[in-house]
C-alpha cells in the first residue's frame, strides 16, 4: 500500500493523535480506515498499560488523545457498516 499510515514501529517520533487525524481525513478507503484503526488501538494497549506502570501524567495525555481518535475511527466504522 502506497499510502502507509506511518505508525508502524516505536517510538512514533513525530506522530502525534493530530497527524493521524489529517491522514485518515486524506484516505477514504476503507481498507486505510481498517489499517488506521488496527494501529491506533494497538497503540491505545500500549498506553493504557503504561498508564498502570507510569505515575507520568504525559502518559495519562498521550492515552486519552489516542483514545479519542480511537473512538472516532470506531464511529466512522460503524457508519459504514450500518451503510
Amino acid at each position: 500500500m502506497e499510502n502507509d499510515l506511518m505508525l508502524d514501529e516505536e517510538p512514533f517520533v513525530g506522530y502525534m493523535p493530530h497527524d493521524v487525524r489529517a491522514w485518515v481525513q486524506e484516505h477514504h478507503l476503507e481498507s486505510e480506515l481498517a489499517c488506521a484503526m488496527m494501529i491506533v488501538h494497538n497503540r491505545v494497549g500500549v498506553l493504557m498499560h503504561l498508564c498502570d506502570k507510569s505515575s507520568d501524567p504525559w502518559v495519562d495525555y498521550a492515552f486519552e488523545a489516542w483514545h479519542d481518535i480511537e473512538t472516532e475511527l470506531a464511529a466512522r466504522i460503524r457508519e459504514i457498516l450500518a451503510d
